[in-house]
């Protein structure tokens, strides 16, 4: 009798929305991309001093943030998209999410909405599915009319190494590569804070 399943996963999608998020896939052996240094003079120690109009307790602060990990994910298109083509030229906002959580869905749409605003502040969004194949995701996302880059993380590696746990998920990259939010909810107000800094 097949009502075992059937009863099994209605048990589990009502507790995915009882808890008011879904959850993503586990992700296969993460991938922590340390950034390289190289150089003459990299085993002396790199005295920075803090920029112009920048407390030395606001430098401070901003050196112990965490580096982004770079990636090399391909968007609907299968061309390669990096993060670390954007550093030093504009913050990102990277939004993890899978078609099939709701949440998400209305996410997409809100993104789609705050788009323009948030690109004419300097902001950059990659929508990364993870744990689809192209063609799912292609399917999903036909009719939407999205404006900004959905790239693929089919096999979860880029969504586990930055631990995440659910979603969907926004991670905020500052133009220097560091992460400086991280959040399971938008809010553009807060964003645009952090980016105008």
């Amino acid at each position: 009798m097949k009502l075992y399943p059937i009863c099994l996963r209605s048990i589990f999608t009502l507790f995915i929305l009882l808890a008011g998020g879904c959850f993503s896939p586990p992700a296969k052996e993460p991938v922590v991309q340390e950034p390289e240094v190289s150089g003459p003079g990299v085993e002396e120690a790199q005295v920075k001093e803090p920029s112009a109009g920048v407390s030395a307790a606001e430098a401070k602060r901003e050196e112990q943030l965490p580096l982004a990990a770079d990636f090399k994910l391909p968007d609907l298109r299968l061309s390669p998209v990096t993060l670390s083509a954007y550093k030093n030229k504009q913050p990102v906002l990277l939004f993890f999410w899978t078609t099939w959580c709701p949440f998400c869905g209305r996410e997409l749409k809100e993104l789609n909405v705050k788009y323009k605003s948030l690109a004419d502040r300097g902001l950059e969004i990659l929508a990364i599915n993870v744990g689809e194949p192209a063609y799912r995701v292609n399917s999903f996302i036909k009719n939407q009319g999205l404006s900004f880059k959905i790239v693929l993380d089919e096999d979860a590696r880029v969504a586990g190494s930055y631990g995440i746990m659910g979603i969907p998920a926004f991670i905020l990259v500052d133009k220097k590569g560091r992460i400086i939010f991280t959040d399971y909810y938008f809010s553009k107000r807060e964003i645009e804070d952090l980016i105008s800094k």
